[in-house]
């Protein structure tokens, strides 16, 4: 036989059924592309750290042959009768100190590297392999004077859960029409006998029928009612977690805001604070060419100099970082 079946949607079941299947699809897509957003954005943190450690770990090399060198300057003075014990003793703590920024510096480049590794699905010999390329962030971001709220649905997250949402309501809708009677539209056409005299002679193997099938749920309100409720709960779920999805992302952004603004004032300020360090070591150099101060200084001078660099590197990589999370909570460029 032949057998044809059409559903007719008097109550738009089939209509919310599919509308339902869409949101979710489409919710899936949002999840997914907030996975990608998080891991650019942990993997543009983690390379500005291995940015901001192979920085330090240059100037910490600087810092460590300056203290060598003023602590052989004050043993020499010591050896020779022109300087105290303590002018040693205050060198040679001050090179240990520099050693152990050295080694820290060496280990945090070493474990931005096999975070990145890891990040990148990669083993950690992979990491050895990055090329380092110094850049620079922006010092002020675009931001118009008003961030209207509806910028928060370029967020994959709050997208995803609007749809989860809207999926959810619809999914009530298919619950409720499950109260109504349900009809078919049934037609088939078939041969009682394959015979072949049966088919061509007599003709009354052919056989066919068309009609509608209506089906009433009398006995199974007690289901039906369940199913209703539990729909209503994963809708009233579902909106729950928007408004909190909603809520979190406006914290996020106003908190990236202010972390941007805060860490641009910082660099503004450990930017001027460098060049006054830099202008103190050529008065240093100066006044020593003249013969007016020691060696001592001029090192000293270099030092506070590398040291104030050093605090530079790590406020502009924390810059780039306040500028990606500002991008993430913007949605990162999701449609």
């Amino acid at each position: 036989p032949l057998i044809l079946r059409y559903h007719l949607d008097f109550w738009g079941r089939d209509r919310a059924a599919l509308q339902g299947a869409v949101d979710r699809s489409l919710s899936a897509a949002a999840e997914l592309a907030d996975a990608r957003l998080l891991l650019a954005a942990a993997l543009a943190g983690a390379y500005f750290d291995l940015l901001a450690a192979d920085a330090q770990l240059d100037i910490a090399g600087n810092i460590v042959n300056r203290s060598q060198t003023l602590l052989k300057l004050r043993q020499t003075g010591l050896d020779a009768g022109l300087s105290a014990v303590a002018p040693v003793l205050q060198a040679g703590m001050e090179l240990k100190q520099a050693r152990q920024i050295q080694a820290a510096s060496r280990a945090e480049a070493a474990l931005q590297r096999n975070l990145l590794a890891a990040l990148a699905g990669k083993g950690a010999d992979w990491g050895r392999e990055i090329r380092i390329e110094a850049g620079t962030c922006a010092e002020q971001a675009a931001l118009p004077s008003d961030l209207p709220l509806r910028l928060l649905a370029h967020r994959p997250d709050i997208s995803a859960a609007r749809l989860q949402a809207a999926a959810a309501a619809e999914e009530i809708k298919v619950a409720e029409t499950a109260f109504y009677p349900d009809v078919n539209l049934i037609a088939f056409t078939g041969l009682h006998s394959v015979s072949l005299s049966d088919v061509l002679l007599q003709g009354a193997s052919l056989a066919y029928a068309v009609g509608p099938s209506i089906e009433f749920p009398i006995f199974e309100g007690g289901r039906l009612r369940a199913n209703l409720s539990y729909q209503q709960a994963a809708y009233d779920r579902s909106v729950e977690r928007y408004n909190a999805s909603l809520v979190q992302a406006v914290r996020e952004v106003a908190d990236s805001v202010s972390r941007w603004r805060e860490t641009g004032q910082r660099l503004a300020e450990q930017t001027q604070i460098l060049a006054d360090a830099a202008a103190s070591e050529q008065l240093a150099a100066s006044l020593d060419r003249a013969g007016l101060t020691d060696k001592a200084a001029l090192i000293q001078a270099g030092l506070v100099k590398d040291q104030q660099q050093f605090r530079l590197a790590a406020l502009r990589a924390e810059q780039c970082k306040s500028a990606v999370r500002l991008i993430k909570a913007l949605g990162g460029g999701y449609t």
